[in-house]
Parts: C-alpha cells; sequence; structure tokens
C-alpha cells in the first residue's frame, strides 16, 4: 500500500536546538499521512501505522518525548485546551499542502481517531514484561508511537513503520 508514495519525504532540522515544536509537526504529519491511507489508498481496510522516535540514546530525553507526545494527545482529546483550535488547524494545514483537496476529510479522520493511539518507550530502562515490544513493532493501534534509543539502533524491525523522526 505504501506504493502509493512516489517520493521520500525528508524534513531536516537546524543544527541547533530542541524545540518541542519540530517533534509536534512531525508527529501531525504522521497523523495526516495515516489519514490519507487509511481514507484514500488502503481499500481493503483501515490498517494501523507508527513512528519512530529517536532523539537520542538517554533515557532522559525518552522521558521528555513520551510527555510531549502524551501533551500532543491530550491536546487534540480536549476541546477547552487553549491549543486545541491551533493544533487541529495545523493539522488541516498540513493535509491541505500534502493532499490538496482532502484537507476536510483527512483532518476529520484525525479528529474522529485521535484516541486511537499507543506510546511504547522502548528503552533498557523499560521492563519488558510489563511493556509489550510487540505493540510498537507490529503496530497494534491506529496511531502507534515508538519512542527508542540504544535498543531501537541495535535492529528492531517494524512493520507498517511510516515516518520517523530522528535527531
Amino acid at each position: 500500500d505504501l506504493q502509493q508514495f512516489n517520493e521520500f519525504l525528508l524534513e531536516t532540522l537546524p543544527d541547533q536546538g530542541d524545540d518541542p515544536k519540530y517533534l509536534r509537526e512531525a508527529m501531525f504529519r504522521f497523523l495526516v499521512n495515516v489519514a490519507h491511507l487509511n481514507s484514500k489508498v488502503n481499500t481493503e481496510g483501515e490498517k494501523n501505522y507508527s513512528i519512530l522516535i529517536h532523539t537520542s540514546g538517554k533515557k532522559a530525553d525518552h522521558t521528555k518525548d513520551y510527555e510531549e507526545v502524551v501533551k500532543l494527545f491530550s491536546v487534540l482529546s480536549n476541546e477547552a485546551d487553549k491549543k486545541y483550535a491551533l493544533y487541529y488547524k495545523r493539522v488541516w494545514e498540513i493535509a491541505k499542502e500534502r493532499y490538496p483537496g482532502e484537507e476536510d476529510e483527512l483532518a476529520g479522520y484525525v479528529f474522529e481517531n485521535r484516541n486511537r493511539h499507543t506510546i511504547v518507550v522502548m528503552n533498557s530502562q523499560t521492563d519488558k514484561n510489563v511493556v509489550d515490544y510487540n505493540s510498537a513493532t507490529n503496530p497494534a493501534t491506529l496511531f502507534t508511537v515508538a519512542i527508542g534509543g540504544n535498543i531501537v539502533s541495535r535492529g528492531v524491525t517494524f512493520d507498517r513503520l511510516l515516518s520517523m523522526f530522528f535527531t
């Protein structure tokens, strides 16, 4: 199903700075791309996809990344949040840029499915008896977010890995 994408899309980051907005933008693009695939490409039914976030080998940084992703989904799920409209506007804008004419449908898809997500931290601090890495490597939910460092760098296969955020 991914053969429909005819080019690799690379967004580069500045060499300096660690602003959470870059991770947020990558997440918005991921949400829009999943919406597009499941709305326009996957004729045999909806599929789950994952994004891999690998910003550091430091476990403390994984915690920050996790908190940023949790905050993003929290804002998207709370219409009373002061950033809610801003986030949805940005999702709509990205959909318009990438898939002109589909922006309303794709933003609506993200909105309707925003709570169908899983966030999995994959590092040596994680108790493998408690956290199921398989739910990240074989996406168990529509929007699956894997956050990791050295464990990921040593070689892990991800089914339906759609996006990566590496710094």
